[in-house]
């Protein structure tokens, strides 16, 4: 089965902003649960330490997880950019011209 440029460039379109969105909403669970771990230990009164091994896992795991959006902010300007030199421009406007988060992770490397 073969494909039209249009076709491919609409559904790679679509398809990173479904994975751009689904990163955001991953990153919010992460965050949500941190939170909820960190609200139940002082509101049960529990040691300082209790649950201290699960809250730096998680801690590894959001910033982990601030690195992929990265990549894919990256994976995203190149797609751009190949977009445009098949001829298949950013046509919602949505595409970022250069993400700061590809370049405040690329200061941070």
């Amino acid at each position: 089965m073969t494909m039209t440029t249009t076709i491919a460039a609409l559904r790679i379109s679509n398809e990173i902003a479904t994975t751009e969105n689904l990163l955001d909403q991953a990153g919010a669970a992460i965050a949500t649960l941190t939170a909820t771990a960190m609200i139940a230990r002082a509101d049960t009164g529990s040691a300082s330490g209790t649950g201290q091994i699960a809250l730096m896992r998680l801690a590894k795991a959001q910033q982990q997880l601030v690195g992929a959006q990265s990549e894919i902010h990256r994976a995203h300007a190149e797609l751009l950019k190949t977009a445009k030199i098949v001829g298949e421009a950013d046509h919602d406007g949505k595409c970022p011209v250069a993400p700061s988060a590809i370049v405040d992770h690329q200061e941070a490397a």
